[in-house]
């Protein structure tokens, strides 16, 4: 035998919460927050007003949400300041474009084909 293996489960809980605080408030002592992700659910309720037609309940929320954040790079702090950091780099006028062109993939893409059952629409 060239290692011990260990006799426990291996999807053991080692009782580490890496979400912690997650929401908005900062990661804790162990806490992470993907400030991607809360970029992402701002800029959709920034552009969702601009689609009237686009059906919007929270089946076809989510589905945009994870269209973008699928094409997106994650950017996980562990700190308020890290927080504030990486939200002023997102906050660029490049990363913010990417962001709304994105976002508007995701609208036209989920708009054509509703998994909710609403009516297929083409948005302009």
């Amino acid at each position: 035998m060239d290692r011990d293996v260990l006799t426990g489960a291996v999807h053991r809980d080692d009782r580490l919460d890496v979400r912690g605080v997650a929401g908005g408030t900062g990661g804790g002592p162990r806490g992470v927050t993907n400030v991607t992700s809360e970029v992402t659910q701002r800029e959709y309720d920034r552009l969702r007003p601009q689609y009237p037609t686009f059906c919007g309940c929270d089946t076809c929320r989510g589905d945009v949400m994870v269209y973008a954040l699928n094409r997106l790079s994650p950017r996980y702090v562990s700190t308020r300041a890290g927080e504030i950091l990486t939200g002023l780099s997102l906050a660029s006028d490049q990363e913010s474009a990417k962001l709304t062109v994105i976002l508007i993939e995701g609208f036209r893409k989920v708009a054509l084909a509703p998994r909710c059952g609403a009516k297929p629409v083409t948005l302009s």
